[in-house]
């Protein structure tokens, strides 16, 4: 496919659009472990220094993004000439005068989703079938039948939809509570990034390089490739897309922006590159390309549904094809066996032999201080209000990246800086989700058990009962208004946020601790010679020990947790 996708593009006879990019040459020369953004970043830091110190008002983040853009591609641009500022700039509010009352706030609207239902033999639901790709290439066929469709008279519509949907419509509105804390320094949502961006307006007329990037259009499309790159880089390093196919996206996003003349015939390469990839179970890479793709509101939401639905497919079917020996399954667990949380050690050598000899890599979601350090210098530079800890929640991101050849940080540290609210969070969301997939789910899943694990949580810790959620989750997804992760964030944040931080604030030196031996116990209880190799998170196992969340099958957890 690539070497295809290469070669329609080393064709054109135009150098600037010939995949032998130099950064190409230079990265294959880069040290291992060192990723394109980081590259990236090295190369731009010293023009946001420079631009920073003379235009100490411009909005850095959106500085940072259109100089990443220019050294991608600098012959395409024009220097830039004076602050750049747009629409997402922060401003200043400054208080209201003294004896004011406080600021009225318009109502919130409707619930989204309500105004036009999708027929569920539409294009949002088409891969919960016998030809779904993901079903077909990594799903063992009985599985792929237990989820083959979406129906009416699965046990939500047959139980407490009617019920429910009545007393949705009195309240007539539902309100999110923001309590202004600030998430963690580069935070972002770490499993699921729900951000959409507008397509930019198409231009009169093509447009000639070099252009300016001034020009709105251009650098909006500056703050989506931005975002582009970093999430990539969040991603754990086999799930990256390549210097190669970034560089690809990279080169028909600019082109879409400015317009230029046979921008039509470059598309039809990366949509090719998108289907292999969704056809491939590589969700995270498919989301991050299909934001370059310019869509109409309703194909988006399709989109949304149909990466949710087969991610979900892959993630509850997928399996190990050949066991591992016991003897080696055995010594595997006996390694977490009584393992504890060492204040001053880095990872137990355990999971480095859990990564060599099953193939399963765990990871946490940090970043480095010493990475922080050269940024939170060039911070100081911006005297936009808010600015410094605007850039600083950028860059450098936070990545996940495996527990064992990291730094000299300590293992405790690491898990200290995982586990957050922000995190806890989307942990939570992530459980939300598979309930509401494993109830939608038609016939005998094997998986009913974690159904009665969810609620009785929910119930239980935090007070909710979740299957009475169920029926406004299945009506709002068949809207055409809201993605999923922004209809579960919702219901996270009316139901269940009080609970789940009110245990986090518990969270101090010593319940990590327990936490983690516990969650080392269940690790050692599960069947980790039937899981597929992958990448998955560690914290999130060591979050259900803290929580209380305890599942009837140990092993479930290496399902649920499994990075896409």
């Amino acid at each position: 496919m690539l070497k295809q996708l290469f070669k329609r593009f080393r064709t054109t006879g135009d150098p600037a659009r010939d995949i032998d990019h130099p950064h190409l040459q230079a990265m294959s020369e880069a040290p291992p472990g060192r990723s394109y953004l980081d590259f990236l970043l090295e190369l731009v830091r010293p023009t946001l220094a420079r631009r920073l110190g003379e235009y100490p008002d411009s909005d850095p983040v959106l500085e940072l993004a259109a100089a990443t853009l220019a050294e991608m591609f600098p012959e395409r641009f024009m220097p830039l000439e004076g602050a750049l500022r747009d629409a997402h700039t922060p401003v200043h509010s400054p208080p209201p005068p003294p004896g004011a009352g406080p600021r009225s706030e318009p109502p919130l609207p409707p619930v989204p989703g309500a105004e036009r239902v999708l027929d569920e033999d539409s294009d949002a639901f088409e891969t919960l079938d016998e030809s779904s790709v993901v079903a077909e290439a990594a799903v063992e066929e009985e599985a792929a039948e237990t989820f083959e469709t979406l129906d009416e008279s699965s046990v939500v519509g047959e139980v407490v939809l009617k019920e429910e949907s009545a007393a949705l419509e009195s309240e007539g509105t539902l309100s999110v509570e923001d309590d202004g804390e600030a998430a963690p320094a580069g935070f972002v949502s770490a499993l699921d990034d729900t951000a959409e961006f507008e397509p930019p307006p198409l231009r009169g007329a093509a447009a000639q390089w070099p252009v300016s990037l001034h020009d709105p259009e251009l650098l909006h499309g500056a703050r989506v490739l931005l975002a582009v790159l970093l999430d990539n880089d969040r991603l754990p390093v086999p799930q990256q897309l390549s210097v190669a196919e970034l560089l690809v996206a990279a080169d028909l996003w600019t082109q879409l922006l400015a317009q230029t003349q046979g921008v039509e015939q470059r598309v039809e390469p990366l949509a090719r590159l998108v289907e292999q990839k969704f056809a491939d179970g590589n969700f995270g890479q498919v989301k991050l390309l299909l934001r370059l793709f310019p869509a109409n509101p309703e194909t988006r939401i399709s989109n949304d549904r149909q990466i949710f639905y087969e991610d979900m497919i892959l993630r509850m079917g997928i399996h190990r094809r050949q066991p591992l020996q016991s003897t080696t399954v055995e010594e595997l667990r006996g390694g977490f066996r009584g393992l504890a949380l060492d204040a001053r050690a880095k990872a137990p050598q355990i999971f480095e032999e859990l990564r060599t000899r099953a193939g399963l890599t765990m990871h946490l979601y940090t970043r480095e201080p010493d990475e922080v350090a050269p940024w939170r210098e060039l911070a100081r530079g911006s005297e936009l209000p808010g600015g410094a800890n605007y850039l600083l929640g950028l860059v450098p991101p936070r990545r996940w990246r495996p527990v064992v050849g990291r730094g000299p940080r300590p293992l405790q540290d690491l898990l200290q800086d995982h586990l957050v609210k922000p995190m806890a969070r989307d942990h939570l969301i992530l459980q939300l989700k598979a309930a509401y997939f494993v109830l939608r789910a038609v016939g005998d899943t094997g998986l009913e058990g974690y159904l009665d694990d969810f609620f009785n949580f929910s119930r239980d810790v935090c007070q909710v009962e979740a299957e009475r959620l169920m029926p406004e989750i299945y009506r709002r997804t068949l809207g055409s208004a809201e993605t999923i992760g922004g209809i579960f964030l919702e219901m996270y944040t009316r139901h269940y946020q009080d609970a789940i931080e009110a245990r986090m604030d518990a969270l101090d030196e010593e319940a990590r601790a327990s936490a983690f031996a516990r969650a080392m116990e269940g690790i050692a209880e599960s069947d980790l010679g039937a899981q597929a190799p992958g990448e998955f998170n560690l914290g999130a196992f060591v979050l259900d020990a803290h929580l209380g969340m305890r599942f009837s099958r140990p092993d479930f957890g290496f399902k649920l947790y499994r990075l896409s």
